[in-house]
């Protein structure tokens, strides 16, 4: 009998976690289960760019640039690969500034960008107000063209999808053999802990055509080109 396994919730997390369970188990049955999909959900309006640095989460540095490394392979292939523009994939250049020096972990930045250049005083002033920065070439992602993209991939692999409302993970006990909580800004709810706090970014949108570099802060102030 064949391995089934629920997903519930249908961004970025959840379609690129059903993915990879397609992939790294043979014969697996997975089900995406949302009551949002596509353009309803939170990831085309989040913006998209790696930037390798590693989790300041309690986690293992070693582990952490280990997936680092495997994430940056996986999207610089793809960026410069004919499939880049569909799947929204595309290098994009500019600065990251610093109010402190890079942490011992943070140095495998410079190894996995592309014509990383540290800034000097002169440049980062005519910035900010921060005193340590660099310019790299980065992957940046369209999330609006990046997810229906890999929803394709999730359906062409014999994905399911089903259009409801999870209000508790106890729901599906017994339906399932494995169960993966992706849920996001209800993971509250789902798991019933209120101890889980949201995090939300304000995005604005604003017309600067002359904006062709990204521009990220410390402070998690960012600016990315459309």
């Amino acid at each position: 009998m064949s391995l089934s396994v629920a997903v519930v919730g249908a961004g970025i997390v959840g379609l690129s976690t059903a993915i990879n369970v397609q992939t790294l188990i043979s014969g697996v049955k997975v089900t995406i289960i949302a009551d949002s999909f596509g353009r309803d959900t939170t990831t085309p309006v989040s913006p998209g760019l790696f930037l390798p640095i590693p989790s300041n989460l309690n986690m293992d540095q070693v582990l952490a640039s280990e997936w680092l490394i495997d994430g940056w392979e996986h999207h610089y292939q793809m960026a410069k690969s004919p499939e880049g523009e569909i799947s929204g994939q595309t290098f994009l250049s500019g600065h990251c500034l610093w109010s402190k020096p890079m942490e011992h972990g943070d140095y495998i930045i410079p190894k996995l960008v592309q014509d990383y250049k540290p800034l000097s005083d002169k440049e980062i002033q005519t910035m900010s107000h921060h005193k340590f920065g660099a310019r790299f070439t980065t992957v940046a992602v369209d999330m609006g063209k990046y997810l229906p993209w890999r929803m394709k991939e999730f359906r062409s692999r014999g994905g399911n999808l089903i259009s409801d409302i999870v209000y508790s993970l106890q729901e599906l006990y017994g339906k399932y053999d494995i169960v993966v909580n992706c849920t996001g800004v209800r993971a509250r709810e789902v798991v019933n802990d209120p101890g889980l706090m949201q995090v939300k970014a304000h995005a604005l949108q604003v017309s600067k055509q002359w904006k062709k570099e990204f521009l990220i802060m410390d402070n998690d102030i960012f600016i990315l080109p459309q």
